[in-house]
């Protein structure tokens, strides 16, 4: 499968459920979300490559960027929470 075939925004909140389920909840209060989600599935493509390849300094780098993705979507969360409570 090339990336072109994925749908990244999809493939985005699938990875992000399965690493943070706490952030399940925001698939259907955070539509704006889909451009961060689809960085978060080009960076996880990505980090896999990088796996492959061995490149250990670029890993470090690639798995910084998605925690930073993840902390980002805890954001909103949290975000969501305040307005829902």
């Amino acid at each position: 499968m090339t990336h072109s075939m994925i749908d990244h925004v999809k493939h985005g909140w699938a990875l992000l459920a399965l690493r943070r389920p706490e952030c399940r909840v925001l698939s259907s209060v955070v539509p704006e979300m889909g451009e961060l989600l689809e960085c978060y599935s080009l960076a996880n493509l990505h980090l896999e490559k990088l796996r492959r390849e061995h490149d250990r300094e670029e890993v470090e780098c690639y798995e910084e960027l998605r925690l930073g993705i993840e902390a980002e979507a805890r954001s909103y969360l949290q975000q969501f929470d305040r307005m829902a409570g």
